[in-house]
């Protein structure tokens, strides 16, 4: 073994050996002596390459959500994970409108606006990603309805409103709703007297037009609105073992 271990070391040095003396050969011949190599691409001015190498962040980002609601639409995908996908897609463009497109519309108000190598003018950016993302959106929905939630509706796993329940599944509800959601409620004003309310990104609120009871003798005030505003994470469903 020590042998064979002598016999291949002494066989490398010899073959560094070689290639050292070639590459010294070949820097002593003379420049003039060489033949010409040509370059393997044209030389490009920066301006031009930028402008055909660098892709549209938005677009790209859109074409990324895209792939990921393909995979919501895909039937050999087992049913769960297509629902996931399409709550991937919904986080996705959550993000995208509180960081980018928010981004974009403060940009508007720029004069002198720089644009980067790939981008549009803000306003033109926001008409791209609108006309690309309302079909997504539209195909999200057709999505959900028509093919994810029927096919949970025979899983035994379904979306039903409070008028369905039984009486017994209504004081269930009733109860999960005052020890759950009723604490957190916040209810808001929205009127000349008040400016509007901040209301918290991924918030779930509801809006309110308030009415008074003709029968008391309280002053009208006739479309005044109100919002209902919950804290950030709050559930927009609950699950319910059926009672039947």
């Amino acid at each position: 073994m020590d042998d064979l271990k002598q016999t291949l070391s002494d066989e490398g040095d010899e073959f560094a050996s070689d290639i050292i003396a070639d590459a010294t050969e070949t820097d002593a011949e003379p420049s003039s002596n060489r033949p010409a190599t040509k370059p393997l691409l044209r030389p490009v001015k920066d301006e031009h390459f930028f402008a055909w190498s660098v892709f549209n962040r938005d677009l790209n980002h859109l074409e990324f959500f895209n792939r990921v609601l393909e995979e919501a639409g895909d039937e050999s995908v087992p049913l769960l994970e297509r629902l996931k996908f399409l709550a991937i897609f919904t986080s996705n463009l959550d993000e995208f409108f509180m960081v980018r497109v928010s981004g974009l519309k403060e940009m508007l108000d720029i004069d002198d606006f720089q644009i980067m190598p790939g981008e549009l003018p803000p306003a033109e950016q926001l008409k791209m990603i609108r006309k690309r993302l309302l079909p997504m959106v539209a195909e999200q929905v057709r999505c959900l309805h028509e093919s994810v939630l029927p096919e949970l509706t025979k899983q035994g796993v379904e979306i039903v409103g409070y008028e369905s329940l039984s009486d017994r599944e209504k004081k269930v509800l009733n109860n999960y709703f005052m020890k759950n959601i009723f604490r957190i409620l916040t209810p808001l004003a929205v009127d000349p007297a008040h400016p509007f309310p901040h209301i918290a990104n991924l918030s779930l609120n509801i809006g309110l037009t308030v009415e008074v009871d003709s029968d008391t003798n309280e002053p009208r005030h006739d479309g005044e609105s109100a919002a209902i505003c919950t804290y950030q994470g709050a559930p927009g469903c609950a699950a319910f073992a059926s009672s039947g």
